[in-house]
């Protein structure tokens, strides 16, 4: 009985991402202690991971998208910062547009009462230099859920034409 009783509690801890997708995704990897150096700190005798997205830096916290910000400062695809959880690696990821579904449960309804404010928060996580391209509620399986679309803050990459303009022949 108690097994089960944990089992839903624990369950309802942590949103349900229905669908998470990086359009030209590229992935760097890193050492936890890497990570740690390049946020400035020293003498590293431990370093551990706090959770997912935390670096335990000899007992100081260290966000790993404060990694991923200072390794990448001006690369404007840079999506999210996560630690890899069975290697313990540090993974900073990049990719020009971003959808994330995540379903509006007893945790998220919050999120998919207002979808643009919703998504804001989300892209936070998922998304740190895009921006919201389109928010919408759809249906699903088990309900409803949030889909969000992020695209790059400054569409004048390379080999992209910048939606705005008129196409050229």
């Amino acid at each position: 009985m108690k097994f089960l009783l944990l089992f839903f509690i624990v369950g309802s801890a942590w949103s349900k991402v229905i669908d998470h997708t990086v359009t030209m995704k590229k992935i760097e990897i890193y050492s936890i202690k890497e990570a740690c150096q390049a946020l400035g700190h020293t003498d590293l005798l431990m370093v551990d991971k706090k959770d997912r997205s935390h670096l335990d830096c000899m007992g100081t916290y260290e966000k790993v998208t404060s990694f991923c910000e200072k390794k990448f400062p001006n690369d404007k695809t840079l999506t999210r910062g996560y630690i890899e959880g069975t290697a313990n690696q540090v993974i900073c990821e990049r990719g020009t547009n971003v959808i994330v579904k995540i379903a509006c449960d007893k945790r998220d309804l919050p999120l998919c009462k207002k979808p643009k404010e919703g998504c804001e928060k989300v892209g936070k996580i998922f998304a740190i230099r895009h921006e919201v391209f389109r928010s919408t509620l759809v249906k699903f399986l088990k309900g409803r859920a949030l889909n969000c679309f992020f695209a790059v803050k400054d569409t004048d990459l390379d080999g992209l034409q910048n939606l705005k303009d008129p196409i050229k022949k």
